[in-house]
């Protein structure tokens, strides 16, 4: 799970921590990446950073929310 605190978004924390993760995992032989995350979450967060939408899950968690599937290709 990756999370940064409202508190300190928008200084490059998740940005580092998902290349840093990125990375470690392309050094094991990783070249697949898969995310989720909900519409009121971190859509547009992975989106920039290369992750595309392959499948969604509506009403989830509740009501009128999205569940988004993301996937990278490295």
């Amino acid at each position: 799970i990756l999370w940064v605190h409202e508190k300190y978004r928008k200084n490059g924390y998740g940005k580092n921590l998902l290349k840093a993760l990125e990375d470690l995992a392309i050094s094991k032989g990783a070249r697949l990446f898969q995310v989720d995350t909900y519409d009121f979450q971190a859509l547009d967060f992975y989106q920039k950073y290369g992750y595309t939408v392959f499948g969604t899950l509506e009403n989830c968690p509740r009501p009128g929310n999205t569940r988004y599937y993301l996937s990278k290709t490295v």
